[in-house]
Order: C-alpha cells, then structure tokens, then sequence
C-alpha cells in the first residue's frame, strides 16, 4: 500500500496494509504500552498465516 485509502479500513504501516482498531496516526509498536516481568522484554509477533494481522505484544525471557 501506498497509503491508508487502500487498506480497506485498516492502516497503512510499511508498505503493509494492517487491520487495527488504533488510530492510523498511532506507531503499531504495541510493545510501547505493554510490561513485562523480570527478566522477560516484549516481542511484536505476528501470527505466521495472519501478515495482515496486528501483532500481539508476547512476553519472553531473553
């Protein structure tokens, strides 16, 4: 996508078009807002058969 009138109602990210209920505006870095425990730091992951998707904040230990 070239921008976000091509996307159908999702979002125009990286050349990406993405279904998301954030505002266009917003960075899709969903890790920004989200806490982890101890040793553990956030990853985006995008489920393999969903490129569309909004990726999920996950938790893992480093």
């Amino acid at each position: 996508c070239a921008d976000t009138e091509q996307c159908c109602g999702g979002c125009c990210f990286d050349g990406l078009c993405i279904d998301t209920y954030r505002s266009c505006l917003q960075t899709l870095d969903v890790c920004e807002d989200h806490t982890c425990i101890g040793e553990e730091n956030c990853v985006p992951y995008t489920p393999p058969r969903c490129a569309g998707c909004e990726p999920i904040p996950l938790c893992k230990t480093a």
